[in-house]
């Protein structure tokens, strides 16, 4: 399942990465960001998961809330109420402008909240095989081209997808130059 894949991904940069108990400005913006794309990953790994592989329809099209409230009852999950309040948590991230606010979400996803993520890693390592996750890769040749012609990449990208009536991945991946 890609999306397993990918939240294991998330996760590891997060452990990697975090410096505990740096509260400096730069840490806390990108340790809470790159954990509110965590959760992303976490309830939506649950969510294809209890579709695809447990069959329930009610996983379909469910909100985050309802998700979470299957995986309980599921046993997917453990804590219901603390997977509620990262729910919450993400959801007043956007919000937050005080860094002394997100010095105490950055201070909970260290003690607690990672905690519960690896809790979740583990229950899917025992019901879900492994894939292997492609590494993204970049054609030099785009780059390059991108540089010369002082064009953004995206830009680039889009223009040769457009051109050629391909994916704009099938350019950043293949891309050759004429």
């Amino acid at each position: 399942m890609k999306k397993f894949e990918q939240f294991k991904s998330a996760y590891e940069s997060i452990v990697r990465n975090n410096k505990i108990g740096d509260f400096s400005e730069v840490y806390v913006s990108a340790i809470t960001s790159d954990f509110d794309r965590l959760f992303e990953l976490a309830w939506k790994t649950m969510k294809e998961y209890m579709y695809k592989n447990l069959g329930m329809q009610a996983a379909k099209t469910g909100s985050p809330k309802e998700i979470l409230s299957l995986a309980h009852n599921q046993g997917i999950i453990k804590d219901g109420a603390v997977w509620l309040e990262m729910l919450q948590n993400r959801n007043d991230d956007a919000h937050i402008y005080r860094l002394s606010v997100a010095v105490i979400y950055k201070s909970k996803i260290e003690e607690v909240y990672l905690g519960y993520m690896k809790e979740l890693i583990d229950y899917f390592k025992d019901v879900i095989p492994d894939e292997q996750i492609q590494a993204a890769k970049v054609s030099e040749d785009l780059l390059e081209e991108s540089k010369i012609k002082g064009v953004p990449l995206w830009e680039l990208a889009v223009k040769e997808a457009k051109k050629q009536d391909v994916s704009v991945d099938y350019i950043v991946e293949h891309w050759k130059k004429p």
